[in-house]
Parts: C-alpha cells; structure tokens; sequence
C-alpha cells in the first residue's frame, strides 16, 4: 500500500524477510474476494532454503496472502 512504502524503504522491506530462503515456482492457486477492494489469495510454491543440511529440493509450502484495491490500482496487504 502507498502508506505503508511511505513509512519503508525497500531494503527494510526486504530485510525483514532475511536471505535464507528463495521461493521456487509460485502459483496462485486461489483467489476469494470478500469486497470489490479486498480479495484473499493463496499461493502455493517451493521454499529452498540455502543453509546445510536442507538438501537441494524444494520444500512444498503454501502462503495466504491479502490484497487491497486503492485509487484503482491493487497492492499487498503487509502486516508487521
């Protein structure tokens, strides 16, 4: 959302999620909207985590996110 990139920047945005981690292959698998400016989509992907012991393979994860319709435009729903 505008107010939330107002108040951070892009590096603390993607701090906050760290380095020890890639995403692999998401899909949105689902979208429900409870409103013409708000849906609930889930996304399904592949998590491989760059640290020993976690192998080269992908672990199968799901996340659920919120968007929100502002000014016309959609946009992520982060909560901190």
């Amino acid at each position: 959302l505008p107010s939330y990139r107002a108040l951070n920047s892009a590096e603390s945005y993607r701090t906050f999620f760290g380095g020890g981690a890639k995403w692999v292959a998401p899909k949105v698998s689902k979208v429900e909207c409870t409103s013409q400016e708000r849906c609930n989509v889930t996304v399904d992907l592949g998590v491989l985590v760059v640290a020993p012991g976690f192998g080269t393979k992908p672990i199968a994860s799901t996340m659920f996110e919120t968007w929100l319709k502002e000014d016309g435009q959609w946009w992520y729903y982060h909560r901190d």
